[in-house]
């Protein structure tokens, strides 16, 4: 709005009297104003049926037969050989696919490779199965391992390297019931001042398991509500994508997923960045115990409940789930996928450390929430 009337007014000097007859001023004035706005409505984005269409597509996306919902497993390979299938006999057990996939190799410099059984239901990137090299160092182009409905693939997070599978069939994906979010609200499509630092700055980032990782906060996105101000880091992840937010709030924990919430944002311009609430959503964690999602840092924990975007989801209890072979939660130990009714219980106290969460008998709710109330107030991501 601001914007339309700055504009309007630089094109005031040519709409005076002395320049056009009176009729044609007011007549020009008019049209002026129609395409001005008409064109700051349509660059918003904001009106109910854009959102309406963005959910639409996030929904299509988390359900689709490569969403998050498709997630059976995360498994941390050992140094060495390690036998991968759903068979009881393998080191590394799958709850889904043939009995025995093969061998993946993990070598001392981190060079992963597959010897597959030989089984023709067993294909690499759509190709017949053969000994081959894992690539993960883009985990966009990651090479993927599968047979039937099952997959999996390599990843590598806080220096560890795993496998990541996947069922089409999963239940979480076949019985999903939908998504569900507070009502669209153009109160919180707020406009930030962008503050870029004089250089960007690598700050850590601790993930819901408890490891952590560099990431590029190149500002921060500064603006008050209800006269307490905030200053959002943002994290670049790509040159030119939006911008990545890592947020919680009063509602997480309650109305909203405990971990965090995920908002993405247009690159700023002229010294200003959209920030449309509207649009946050759950992080994968929110519907898998096998994926490995980022803690908001310090200064991006509001400190008052932001009622826009999406709430939590019911996820349907699948048992069993598998071990989750993560040191951090003890050996062979199984992360529990969350009722809706069972909320994540009241923060914990207390320096509590994520070195400190042993015991495996808590559900992976709890260990995103404690882990998330457990970051020391003295650990602030900026220098």
């Amino acid at each position: 709005m601001a914007r339309c009337l700055k504009k309007y007014t630089s094109l005031l000097p040519y709409l005076r009297p002395h320049v056009l007859p009176s009729f044609h001023v007011k007549v020009l004035h008019l049209l002026l104003l129609s395409v001005l706005f008409a064109g700051q409505l349509a660059a918003s984005d904001d009106t109910p049926n854009s959102i309406e269409s963005w959910r639409a597509k996030r929904l299509e996306r988390l359900t689709g037969p490569e969403g998050w919902l498709t997630l059976i497993g995360l498994h941390w390979l050992q140094p060495g050989g390690n036998t991968v299938g759903s068979a009881a006999d393998n080191q590394i057990v799958l709850t889904a696919g043939p009995a025995h996939f093969g061998v993946v190799s993990l070598s001392g410099e981190g060079q992963v490779a597959f010897a597959p059984v030989p089984d023709p239901a067993i294909a690499v990137d759509g190709q017949p199965a053969h000994k081959t090299g894992l690539n993960y160092r883009d985990e966009e182009k990651a090479t993927v391992v599968r047979a039937g409905t099952v997959s999996f693939h390599v990843i590598q997070r806080g220096g560890k390297i795993g496998l990541r599978v996947k069922d089409s069939a999963s239940p979480r994906r076949t019985h999903f019931a939908g998504l569900d979010y507070f009502a669209v609200d153009p109160a919180w499509r707020i406009t930030a001042r962008w503050e870029p630092f004089e250089h960007p700055r690598e700050i850590m980032i601790t993930n819901v398991l408890g490891q952590t990782e560099p990431a590029i906060a190149p500002g921060r996105a500064v603006f008050v509500h209800d006269g307490q101000p905030v200053a959002l880091l943002a994290i670049d992840e790509a040159p030119g994508e939006p911008l990545f937010f890592v947020i919680s709030d009063q509602t997480s924990g309650n109305e909203t997923y405990a971990a965090s919430r995920f908002l993405y944002a247009d690159r700023p311009q002229g010294g200003e960045i959209v920030l449309d609430f509207n649009r946050a959503y759950n992080p994968p964690c929110a519907f898998t115990p096998f994926a490995t999602c980022p803690l908001p840092p310090r200064e991006n924990r509001l400190p008052f409940p932001v009622r826009a975007g999406e709430k939590n989801t019911a996820i349907p209890r699948i048992e069993p789930l598998g071990a989750c072979r993560c040191p951090e939660f003890g050996p062979g130990s199984r992360r529990r996928a969350p009722a809706r009714a069972a909320h994540p219980p009241a923060s914990t106290a207390g320096n509590l450390r994520a070195r400190q969460l042993r015991s495996g008998s808590r559900t992976w709710w709890e260990w995103a929430r404690l882990l998330h109330a457990s970051l020391p107030s003295g650990s602030s991501s900026l220098p």
